[in-house]
């Protein structure tokens, strides 16, 4: 199957070939530039077209022309010699019509590449593949003075990785192998299908998706990262090895003769006061060359260069380590704190075994380190002895902390996390630290339905580790039930106090930002909220940082409410694998609730209410979850045909929201029941709410326009919220105000609202809810030939560009004049604009 990543450069292809034109695609080894000539060729084979496919490579033969041998035979010239086979193939294949595909194109021999020039002279129709332009054959890359078309392949971005490995795999990976993914195969199609196939064997599947283990080394691997290296024993090669082992090391202490080399060949990068290696897979073909005493020796000797380096603390231990060196309690333990601070639990576990036992922080980070990697039993058990360990209320705090996260978070039991938190901190006493834990107590209050005396935090506290706790309150509370305006001023405060404290809420950075992007979306930037959130969840990706189900949540709400499923689908099957894996915000149950509200709207029932159903009455607690399982009841019920029975289900679970702070999750629940069933109730709720911002304003003018049945005001709150990013809620609101026009006699303003609502979810890519059966959007294909016949493209030029027939392309069109409501081609570049209409 072609990525999404590929697709277009498949239909530039094909509009070059069946213009006439020579084309090349190019791309290095494994970017798939074999995959895209062969769904060519099948396309015009299809299409009746005869192509003839050549391999370069068989030109390793020796033999003169020896990739064009079947193409020899085919047009009756077997056993000519080369001087009749250069004068009469070309002439033969133009008069014939045939085209002639050849991949790998720059490993053809001398011969090949002349009668490749000859053929382009000729004006027959070619498609080559090569590395890159400098690698095409000159005489045939200059033969044409139209000039060849050239599609060079960029890098895959991480969704088409991924999607490759649940293709090959059959299931989503774990975040952490996902992350390897993503940052070794660099873009590279064939790099990543080989790394999953080379761990096929060993790959174990959990509940947070196909764990990979340890990169292994196939022959292909090998030859894709690193078809040449230096000699064993040079100073590049020297250096090359040290860092398979130590990853990175500081610039100052890399030997100059070598790095030089190295960097010019491109093996190494300077980044910042760093050496590491260029590609991210050549230390694992390094160290697969390698035997464990030449790993440990060159582990020594890294060890040597990073000691008493600042920012190598950990780097230094870690090195030792392995080298198998004695390591002294005290630095063990700080390199560890160090580990865990950075989000690395795996490096501080290794680390922390070095460390006193019975000291306090070496069971806090012991506990800390096996909470975050999912061991709750560990680390439950080292938490509690590092309670009783404690000799101070700073130390009593952080572990109140860290039992906080544990139940609250990790075990998704945030009853139990008051408790167990309200208990130790009425053993603080010392003022400076208490709110610490104060604070973490409207959290885990809030998750847990329970009241809350007071929710009115303000960040004014002198320490640092207390503002950053308090702004994360704040920020949560004004992104939960307002005023929004203030959000900004707390994630600012918060970040500022993050930056001058080491004793800092873990996490707090990610959900200050959190809050940022909430606030964006409420307040009505939804595609500044997309944009934020994409960039922070690629980031996240790349890395594995744990924030990655968080931001994976973070887009799939806000798909889901700007009506596109399809992405909401993926974002939230990929959230509750990696939340499984890390969650450090507690919307592990959420996520799953969201996840069958997401399969409810897209007609899957009964697989939504099976996964509603594992939601414990603990978990129905959390408004969240409430809001996303009432979708799926009401889901049900729209298919029962009950509408009366989903309006119900989505007030009052709507009520319930506002009623528990969370104002602007409920918000969205009401605004859903009116689209099912427009009443003065719910009109009056949402106006109520109005000035929270642009986008709730909007939605209570529309409710109110709905119950007044005002079909020309319910067209404009369409636009807007088309302008808004929200184009699943303009569709329906489109549809709607047809319906009301329909009403009143105006046959041709409801004409042209439905022609609106259709061209919405066709070109923006949304499913509008509740969708009546009347809404019949266009199919890909029809929205292709659509486009192309407003641009004024003529029926017979459509189909040469996308292989059809005419009377294909004058069907689809048919069919799209139909479920537009349209006339003709005329009206065809009105009728698919996005841009907002005049007011009706």
């Amino acid at each position: 199957m072609i990525p999404i990543g590929r697709r277009q450069a498949l239909s530039n292809l094909r509009t070059a070939v069946a213009a006439g034109r020579c084309a090349a695609v190019l791309g290095p080894q494994g970017s798939g530039r074999t995959s895209v000539l062969r769904a060519v060729v099948a396309g015009l084979v299809a299409d009746g077209v005869d192509v003839d496919l050549l391999e370069g490579s068989d030109a390793e033969a020796g033999v003169p022309l020896a990739a064009f041998a079947p193409l020899v035979a085919a047009v009756g010239l077997r056993g000519a010699d080369p001087l009749e086979v250069y004068t009469r193939l070309p002439g033969l294949v133009t008069a014939r019509r045939r085209i002639v595909a050849v991949d790998d194109a720059d490993r053809l021999d001398r011969a090949s590449v002349v009668l490749l020039g000859q053929l382009a002279r000729a004006r027959a129709r070619v498609v080559v593949t090569a590395s890159g332009l400098a690698d095409l054959p000159g005489t045939a890359r200059d033969a044409d003075p139209a000039g060849w078309h050239i599609e060079a392949l960029g890098p895959l971005g991480a969704d088409d990785l991924l999607s490759l490995a649940t293709d090959i795999l059959g299931d989503e990976l774990a975040a952490p192998s996902a992350a390897v993914l993503v940052t070794h195969a660099l873009g590279n199609p064939g790099r990543a299908a080989e790394m999953l196939r080379a761990a096929a064997g060993s790959a174990v599947r959990t509940d947070a998706g196909i764990e990979l283990g340890p990169v292994r080394v196939s022959p292909r691997l090998r030859q894709l990262v690193a078809p040449e290296l230096p000699e064993p024993g040079t100073g590049p090669r020297r250096l090359l090895d040290l860092l398979a082992v130590a990853s990175a090391l500081p610039v100052e202490v890399v030997d100059p003769t070598a790095l030089e080399p190295a960097a010019s060949d491109g093996l190494v990068e300077v980044a910042g006061a760093a050496v590491r290696l260029a590609d991210p897979l050549l230390d694992d073909v390094l160290r697969a060359a390698m035997s464990p005493q030449r790993q440990a020796r060159y582990c020594g000797e890294a060890a040597d260069l990073v000691r008493d380096r600042d920012g190598w603390e950990v780097d230094a231990v870690l090195l030792a380590a392995r080298a198998g060196r004695r390591i002294d309690p005290a630095v063990a333990l700080a390199a560890a704190e160090r580990a865990l601070n950075a989000h690395a639990p795996d490096r501080a576990l290794q680390l922390v075994r070095f460390a006193d036992p019975g000291l306090a922080d070496t069971q806090l980070v012991l506990g800390a380190a096996h909470s975050e990697q999912g061991d709750h039993p560990a680390a439950a058990e080292a938490l509690r002895t590092a309670l009783a360990l404690a000799g101070d209320d700073r130390a009593r705090m952080r572990v109140g902390q860290q039992v906080g996260l544990l139940h609250a978070v990790r075990r998704a039991d945030p009853a139990t996390a008051v408790e167990e938190v309200t208990r130790i901190a009425a053993s603080v006493t010392d003022p400076s630290w208490r709110p610490v834990l104060a604070a973490d107590l409207v959290k885990w209050r809030l998750m847990a339905g329970l009241p809350v005396d007071n929710i009115e935090v303000r960040p004014v506290a002198s320490q640092a580790a207390v503002r950053v706790n308090e702004a994360v309150i704040a920020a949560m509370i004004s992104t939960t039930a307002g005023p929004l305006d203030e959000t900004e001023r707390h994630v600012a405060s918060g970040l500022e106090a993050l930056a001058a404290t080491d004793v800092a809420p873990p996490f707090a950075g990610d959900l200050l930002r959190l809050s940022a992007y909430l606030s964006l979306a409420f307040g009505g930037n939804l595609a500044g909220a997309e944009e934020f959130a994409l960039g922070y969840r690629d980031a996240a990706a790349r890395s594995a940082d744990p924030a990655l189900g968080m931001w994976e949540y973070g887009t799939a709400e806000l798909a889901l409410h700007a009506g596109r499923t399809a992405h909401a689908d993926a974002m939230s099957a990929r959230a509750m694998r990696h939340l499984a894996w890390r969650d450090f915000t507690g919307l592990r149950p959420a996520a799953r609730a969201l996840r069958a509200a997401v399969l409810a709207r897209r007609g899957r029932i009964s697989l939504a209410q099976e996964l509603a159903g594992q939601c414990t009455p603990e978990e129905r607690a959390d408004p969240k979850v409430a809001l996303h399982l009432a979708r799926v009841e009401a889901e049900r019920q729209l298919r029962h045909r009950d509408r009366r029975a989903a309006y119900e289900t989505l007030r009052l679970a709507g009520e319930a929201a506002v009623a528990a702070h969370n104002v602007h999750l409920g918000l969205l629940v009401l605004d859903e029941a009116c689209m099912v069933q427009p009443t003065e109730e719910v009109a009056a709720l949402l106006g109520a709410y109005a000035k929270v911002s642009d986008l709730f304003a909007l939605l209570a003018r529309r409710a109110q326009a709905l119950v007044e049945r005002r079909f020309d005001l319910v067209a404009e709150c369409a636009e807007g919220l088309l302008a808004l990013g929200m184009p699943g809620r303009a569709a329906q609101a489109a549809a709607s105000a047809a319906e009301l026009a329909a009403g009143t006699g105006a046959g041709e303003r409801a004409r042209r609202l439905r022609r609106r609502a259709v061209a919405i979810v066709s070109t923006a890519g949304c499913a509008r809810w509740p969708a009546p059966d009347e809404v019949d959007p266009l199919t890909g294909r029809e929205l292709e030939i659509a486009e192309l016949a407003a641009r004024r493209v003529r029926s017979r030029e459509i189909a040469e560009s996308l292989g059809l027939s005419v009377r294909t392309v004058d069907n689809h069109l048919a069919r799209v004049f139909r479920k537009l409501g349209v006339r003709g081609r005329d009206e065809l570049p009105d009728a698919l604009s996005l841009a907002p209409t005049k007011p009706w």
